[in-house]
């Protein structure tokens, strides 16, 4: 985290503030006391890998469905699926089929 504060002092004057760049490089020093917390928490991971694997299959179900024949077909199967798919329904142990 040192080199990297170094690296955005170092290079920020010379970076125009307006660019992409710049404003990234700003945003990051705005935020670093906030990224220094959570380099420093063990428990906390950089990543939302759960939260996009208990959507997935919805969104999954979604897409399949819109390559259904017709589009009644495609309209029931796009409103019925999340209800059987629901991950909360999953997580609580209730089957929504029934």
């Amino acid at each position: 985290m040192e080199s990297i504060w170094a690296i955005l002092d170092k290079r920020i004057a010379h970076i125009p503030p307006k660019s992409l760049l710049g404003k990234t490089m700003s945003y990051a020093r705005i935020q670093w006391c906030q990224a220094l917390r959570f380099v420093g928490c063990g428990l906390l991971t950089p990543d939302n890998n759960a939260v996009e694997n208990t959507i997935r299959p919805v969104a999954l179900g979604i897409e399949l469905a819109l390559c259904r024949n017709s589009p009644q077909g495609t309209g029931a199967s796009v409103r019925s699926y999340p209800l059987w798919k629901q991950p909360a329904a999953k997580a609580n142990e209730i089957e929504p089929q029934a």
